[in-house]
């Protein structure tokens, strides 16, 4: 159930943000802007890609971790937040654009859910953490 809800709002930020930008006249692919930055590239290009496809091949509880971490505190948490964070503070501190304060403030509530809960399933099916999902003392 989770994992349907996830989909379903990452679909609906990648679809507010798409009709956002077409509003503003930004049509043309952004992907130069950020394509020549290395730590970018690095996480999107190569780390991101490398966990999530492990996963055909091993859906071992450490995979699971592994993918989960690396999108849900790493991206979603670190990057997406942190950007978030500063774009909502830009507009309310200039007194701008109120329905994108509303729109952030939305989507960092489903980023931060989607950090609490994204790594729960995994960590609970790892031998080494108890029913609670805490990490037992013998391991």
């Amino acid at each position: 159930m989770y994992l349907t809800q996830f989909a379903f709002e990452e679909a609906k930020h990648t679809q507010v943000f798409r009709m956002w930008l077409d509003s503003v006249g930004v049509t043309g692919d952004l992907h130069g802007y950020l394509d020549d930055l290395p730590s970018y590239r690095q996480m999107f290009y190569d780390e991101l890609p490398e966990c999530l496809s492990a996963l055909t091949t091993d859906p071992s509880p450490a995979a699971q971790v592994r993918a989960s971490v690396t999108y849900n505190h790493i991206v979603e948490g670190m990057l997406a937040l942190t950007g978030y964070y500063a774009w909502h503070k830009i507009c309310v501190e200039r007194g701008i654009l109120p329905g994108m304060q509303r729109l952030v403030r939305h989507i960092s509530d489903d980023e931060r859910r989607h950090m609490a809960w994204g790594p729960s399933p995994a960590g609970a099916m790892s031998p080494r953490t108890t029913p609670t999902g805490r990490c037992s003392k013998s391991g």
